[in-house]
């Protein structure tokens, strides 16, 4: 009877059909069941000691702008950009804002009393458990956990920003989303009116300019008609008089409406109401977040089951190799003993 070769009888071993992996698990289906069983256990056990989680949120949109965009189109046909144009005004702007250090870093210093927690006034660093001796990385832990308790999306059919905060109590989570809408709008105030400052100094400028331009044509005229006081037989007096009344004209024109958009940007200037309009107050949650532990058990089930089976396979195979002999197998299931013992154990003691 003639004998496979070592390389067809090694491909051989090394095939294992699916039944017998389905063999494999039938016989072993109370181990199976036995992980499935405990990790969904331990899932719900964990649920049951996690504590509870409260949102609050908020959502804001932007007001008016036409004054602003009136004032950039007369800045535009003076061949002048007006500076700060455009970025702060995009949703996403002040999705990032909300996010930013800038406005979380005044947060995490300010202090709040919450009655879940005792009503002691803590900061919310404290709250967020932040203790360390080191102000700066305080700071900065402080800043990364309160990042992770919030969350910021755009609307994207009305432009409406949304903010919202989850945290152990729900007087924190409502104090913390309107202490941002307060440090949002208090940004916005802020820029418009830095940007109205801005804009008064660019106008005004301009106003001086074109006053001064407007006397020079004005003066140049006044010159003309009393050096030509007959015009009426000269079509060329005619038309040099009709020219520097036309820039007359132009110039009286265009100071007008520098005087007009000077005050704009000096009412502007000395605005303080935010151009934004809150859509949705924070207020008091008043029902915990869903823990979802029907969900955790049976995510934790099939976990479970599914390390039950991998470890019931890989038993199986394990065996399967140790009966033909496979030197592999015999050394890692020896190494895998090895390392369980105890240091010192099996040696002798002098």
């Amino acid at each position: 009877m003639s004998r496979l070769p070592p390389q067809t009888s090694r491909a051989a071993d090394d095939e294992v059909s699916l039944f017998a992996l389905a063999s494999a698990v039938v016989e072993h289906r109370g181990r199976v069941i036995a992980w499935a069983i405990g990790v969904a256990v331990l899932v719900a056990a964990v649920s049951l000691f996690m504590p509870l989680k409260w949102t609050a949120g908020a959502s804001f949109t932007q007001g008016d702008e036409s004054a602003d965009v009136g004032l950039r189109s007369l800045a535009g046909q003076l061949g002048v950009s007006l500076p700060g144009g455009g970025a702060s005004t995009s949703p996403m702007f002040y999705r990032d804002l909300l996010l930013s250090s800038l406005i979380l870093g005044t947060i995490v210093d300010d202090t709040v009393a919450v009655p879940e927690a005792g009503g002691s006034p803590r900061t919310v660093g404290a709250y967020l458990r932040v203790e360390t001796s080191d102000t700066a990385w305080a700071r900065e832990l402080g800043i990364l956990r309160l990042r992770k308790t919030l969350s910021a999306d755009i609307r994207q059919q009305t432009g409406v920003v949304g903010v919202s905060a989850t945290t152990n109590w729900p007087t924190l989570s409502q104090a913390i989303v309107k202490r941002l809408l307060q440090e949002v709008m208090r940004f916005d105030r802020e820029t418009r009116q830095s940007r109205g400052a801005q804009e008064r100094r660019f106008v005004q400028g301009r106003l001086l300019a074109e006053r001064e331009a407007l006397a020079e044509a004005e003066d140049r005229l006044q010159r003309f008609l009393e050096t030509n006081r007959q015009v009426q037989h000269s079509v060329q007096l005619q038309f040099e008089r009709d020219r520097l009344r036309r820039e007359v004209t132009v110039r009286e024109g265009l100071v007008q409406r520098l005087a007009e958009a000077y005050e704009e940007a000096r009412i502007r200037e000395a605005r303080d109401v935010p151009a934004l309009t809150v859509v949705e107050a924070p207020r008091l949650p008043a029902r915990p977040n869903p823990r979802r532990r029907v969900f955790g058990v049976l995510v934790g089930f099939l976990s479970g089951a599914t390390v039950g089976m991998v470890l019931v396979l890989a038993g199986d195979l394990m065996a399967r190799r140790r009966a033909t002999g496979d030197p592999d197998a015999e050394r890692l299931v020896s190494a895998w003993r090895r390392s369980w013992r105890w240091p010192g154990r099996g040696r002798g003691v002098s």
